[in-house]
């Protein structure tokens, strides 16, 4: 049989999900290590049957990933299996290397014991060195409103249409990528963002955050920038969306992870609210190298969100690279690392504040259990989201007043 008709009797075996994906899970031929879990469409079946190298579906770039592509670290295919059900394959490989973007040999290195999550597995080789220094292959997976499926599509509306924002934040785009968590994590908070009493908390956290004293950009720095009335408008838009949508996750998500959620089902609903419409999130691959080293210069302000992790924020502002290189400088004191702790740990207290208001609840865990959403929501309850909430608020005020 010609690799032809080897692939074309694996694509009709295959039960593709609505995406068009099925789940591929990689492992070693002669020793049996569990590798990784990835995706494949049927264009990287086909190649890699015909091949002999592995490739993959990336849910978050949109397009075919052939293993190693970047780092070297390539997988050669031994054998392919199906499952019994056709919506799985499991790839026996020839791992050069290591299979896992954090430098270990296999991304499978945290174990349940103990009551928490261990370490099992040290990285072998740094990140830097499998991609080079700001590659960013440690950016947080996630599914963008532009590539959902109908599903995930659906719940991105609903989240659109109750928080008043134009954009989803990356938080949830995050947590489209862990099956059965965008649809718990939601359906958890969705009364308390769309409730009366969210404007109230907002407030609260927002006007408990200190911030130190930004000069606002005179004529002559506008000037410098390059922008329009028409881009300061949009600016000003695109600033306030993320205002709010942060505030609101800060708040909403803080009560997830205290287990806090269930008084607001009781609660009056709010008026809806729509903010102006904004312009699509740009991808970091698509801007020019200056504007997006420029970008990842003021993601470098922010390391608790983790290697590679950009603040969508400041993609979004890449629209206005004027705006992109005057931003460091204004914002200087707020981005001094003792101002923006104290900003951030200001923030992380009111959102403990106001979530302890909410009254507790025992919230049922997703179906793929609690550990895949805990340091998800440890990580941006008390690191991504309140280091950028005082730039937004900084940013609304500079706006503001020019």
């Amino acid at each position: 049989m010609s690799q032809t008709d080897t692939a074309a009797a694996v694509l009709a075996a295959l039960r593709f999900d609505s995406a068009g994906l099925v789940a591929a899970i990689a492992q070693q031929h002669d020793t049996g290590e569990v590798l990784m879990l990835a995706w494949m469409n049927a264009e990287a079946v086909a190649e890699t049957v015909a091949t002999g190298r592995v490739c993959y579906f990336s849910r978050s770039r949109r397009r075919l990933w052939r293993k190693g592509e970047s780092s070297g670290q390539v997988q050669r295919l031994v054998e392919l299996r199906v499952d019994c059900d056709g919506d799985a394959v499991l790839l026996l490989v020839d791992q050069t290397g290591v299979a896992c973007h954090t430098g270990r040999r296999s991304c499978f290195f945290r174990a349940a014991r103990g009551g928490g999550l261990v370490e099992i597995m040290a990285p072998e080789v740094s990140e830097e060195a499998l991609y080079g220094a700001g590659h960013g292959h440690g950016a947080l997976p996630e599914i963008r409103e532009a590539d959902a499926d109908p599903a995930t599509a659906a719940t991105y509306a609903e989240i659109r249409a109750t928080s008043g924002v134009p954009l989803v934040n990356l938080i949830w785009r995050h947590f489209a990528t862990l099956p059965g968590v965008l649809p718990w994590a939601w359906g958890a908070v969705g009364p308390l963002v769309g409730s009366a009493a969210i404007d109230a908390a907002r407030a609260e956290v927002a006007g408990a955050i200190p911030l130190p004293a930004l000069a606002a950009p005179d004529a002559v720095s506008w000037a410098r920038t390059g922008l329009s009335a028409q881009d300061r408008a949009a600016i000003v838009s695109v600033v306030a969306a993320y205002t709010r949508g942060n505030l609101t996750n800060l708040v909403a998500l803080t009560a997830l992870r205290l287990r806090r959620t269930g008084v607001a089902r009781n609660v009056a609903r709010a008026a809806p609210v729509a903010l102006a419409p904004i312009p699509p999130l740009p991808l970091l691959d698509a801007l020019d190298a200056a504007t997006a080293s420029r970008v990842r210069a003021l993601a470098a302000f922010h390391p608790l969100a983790g290697p590679g992790v950009i603040p969508s924020l400041y993609l979004h502002l890449a629209h206005w690279p004027g705006l992109l290189e005057a931003l460091e400088g204004w914002l200087a004191p707020l981005l001094a690392p003792a101002a923006l702790t104290a900003a951030r740990l200001a923030a992380i207290a009111a959102a403990e504040r106001v979530a302890a208001g909410l009254g507790p609840l025992d919230t049922p865990a997703p179906a793929g259990g609690d550990a895949a959403v805990a340091t998800v929501l440890e990580r941006f309850t008390k690191g991504v989201i309140p280091d950028l909430v005082p730039v937004c608020l900084a940013l609304g005020a500079m706006l503001a007043s020019a």
